[in-house]
């Protein structure tokens, strides 16, 4: 059984709550793969909107490897729980990426008639 692409979409980063959240979904996936070897997802994407630290990790894919792969990482000073939940979520995909979305500006967000048209918007 194979399940397909997943897109978990995030506000902002993505937190610590957002991968325990993520694991607690996993399970139901390696459940139903028991007894096979094979990873029970094939992808995921983190989608991480509303990004607000460009000077730290740019927009796009590029980015957002670099804030997905300092997020997963295992190290001997974390506590031996997150360094499990992390083994776990690399455990259950074949790839795992992540992508920074820009906030869309005020004039955007805070519109009530905004039809989805960026032409002539300022992100701001």
């Amino acid at each position: 059984m194979d399940l397909l692409d997943m897109i978990y979409n995030l506000s902002q980063n993505i937190q610590e709550d957002d991968l325990q959240h993520l694991q607690l979904f996993t399970e139901y996936g390696r459940l139903a793969l028991e007894d096979s070897a094979a990873k029970p997802f094939q992808s995921l994407l983190f989608l991480v909107r509303d990004w607000s630290f460009p000077y730290e990790a740019e927009f796009g894919f590029q980015g957002g490897q670099r804030v997905l792969d300092r997020r997963l990482e295992v190290s001997e000073k974390q506590h031996a729980e997150l360094q499990q939940l992390r083994q776990h979520i690399r455990s259950c995909f074949e790839d795992i990426r992540c992508f920074l979305m820009p906030h869309p500006g005020l004039k955007v967000a805070t519109n009530p008639s905004f039809d989805g048209k960026l032409v002539g918007k300022q992100g701001k």
